[in-house]
């Protein structure tokens, strides 16, 4: 089967990361995959070629029009199944499409167009769904939100999803911390509202008040320079340490004791199962698919934006027994999001979609 997947970019993050996962195991699947991008440094080629995926440049710098162009040529010219990823992917692929089928998937739990008229977000991305022959969200809590703020047209199909997790990771070793030593909490997040570090940094402010502790946070944005001024505020800046970025977020967790999410909203979450994968204990805000993710009875889950709640789980895992009942409840929960599943359950919708088997209703 050939497969051609559109995405804005190949930079690092959770929705580009997650496509290298399921295009690496679509190849092994035996599938012929290709990987078109629009903008950006390629930071993800070199692992998608090593992955047996093709990755295609033609629609970087060109217009928006150009692009739709140049897509829409390429497209002509193959029978592979189209898998859009993102709104501006979504939106050049529903008008380039010729005879293709055409699948795309939801990341987030956000409207289509951010900061347009509610109106014009929901035509845009209805104008899309139309277009496409059914949409994939990554969580029960991205297609309910879909469904409730009247983003998709009822009469396409829709399912879910979740992400998988990368096998190939080389997770790095970490060592029990001796009792006497300081515990170091971290973060890996861009620096925008919807994460709500102001609350990290606040509740991690009341805990070091009372016991030594650090604070790893890595990632950049537009609230960089608001969330160090807090920290200066609030007198811990010594006690934190901040990384713009990382090429191995492995090796950056290994120096992390407990993981923290204190997002407003997750369409899923990919850094969790990061988490997991580094034999973590995570604290995280209940909310989305954060709970989807880590399961309801997860015991350090805190009610969001809560920093009084945040810092009673920080204490509870200052406990050495509570760190590995943690890990031991995670490690088995990570079973759960196998990228062979993930790639597996994306065929039989590919399949669905070539009219090859009746509609699977379990996905």
């Amino acid at each position: 089967m050939k497969v051609t997947h559109l995405i804005t970019t190949i930079c690092r993050g959770g929705a580009e990361t997650q496509l290298l996962t399921l295009a690496r195991e679509q190849v092994r699947l035996g599938h012929e995959v290709t990987v078109y991008f629009l903008k950006g440094d390629p930071e993800l080629e070199k692992e998608f070629l090593d992955s047996g995926v093709r990755v295609e440049n033609a629609l970087v710098s060109k217009t928006f029009l150009q692009q739709i162009l140049v897509f829409r040529n390429e497209m002509r010219r193959s029978n592979s199944i189209i898998h859009a990823h993102l709104p501006k992917s979504e939106l050049i692929a529903s008008i380039a499409r010729s005879s293709n089928k055409l699948i795309i998937s939801r990341h987030n739990s956000e409207p289509f167009f951010p900061g347009a008229p509610t109106f014009i977000s929901r035509f845009l991305s209805k104008f899309v769904s139309l277009r496409s022959n059914g949409c994939i969200s990554i969580s029960n809590a991205v297609k309910n939100y879909l469904i409730s703020n009247k983003e998709l047209v009822s009469s396409k199909k829709h399912w879910v999803v979740e992400y998988g997790f990368n096998p190939s990771a080389k997770i790095h070793e970490r060592k029990d911390i001796p009792k006497s030593s300081v515990i170091t909490f971290g973060t890996v997040s861009r620096l925008v509202p919807q994460k709500d570090l102001t609350t990290l940094l606040t509740g991690f402010e009341k805990f070091t008040s009372k016991k030594p502790s650090n604070l790893l946070i890595v990632g950049k944005g537009p609230e960089k320079i608001n969330l160090r001024t807090l920290s200066e505020h609030l007198n811990i800046d010594q006690h934190v340490r901040w990384l713009d970025q990382t090429s191995d977020v492995y090796e950056t967790m290994s120096q992390m004791d407990v993981f923290c999410l204190t997002s407003k909203y997750e369409g899923f979450g990919l850094v969790l199962l990061e988490a997991m994968q580094s034999e973590l204990p995570i604290i995280a805000a209940n909310n989305s698919a954060i709970s989807e993710v880590l399961g309801d009875s997860y015991p350090y889950l805190f009610t969001t934006s809560d920093t009084a709640n945040l810092l009673e789980k920080m204490e509870l895992l200052t406990s050495e027994l509570h760190r590995k009942d943690a890990i031991a409840y995670l490690q088995e929960r990570l079973k759960k999001f196998s990228p062979f599943v993930m790639a597996t359950k994306m065929d039989a919708i590919y399949m669905e979609c070539l009219n090859q088997i009746p509609q699977n209703k379990s996905l």
